[in-house]
């Protein structure tokens, strides 16, 4: 279960990029834009993925132990 929550936010980190890709060839976005879309989102990938890391002690153990299979 958890591979499976691991790819489904890659996927939705990959359509995160395609949107804004999107948007800035049709002009909708300034160049800057990127960066701050980037930052934003490398900030809340970071925060959820500390969150998960140390609230939840059972998944990282689970990791741990698929690791080293």
């Amino acid at each position: 279960m958890l591979i499976f929550f691991l790819l489904l936010a890659e996927v939705v980190e990959v359509g995160f990029y395609g949107f804004v890709a999107i948007l800035d060839e049709v002009d909708l976005l300034a160049g800057s834009e990127w960066v701050r879309f980037g930052g934003a989102n490398l900030l809340a990938v970071a925060g959820v993925g500390w969150h998960l890391w140390y609230d939840y002690p059972r998944p990282r153990l689970t990791v741990g132990s698929a690791l080293r299979a």
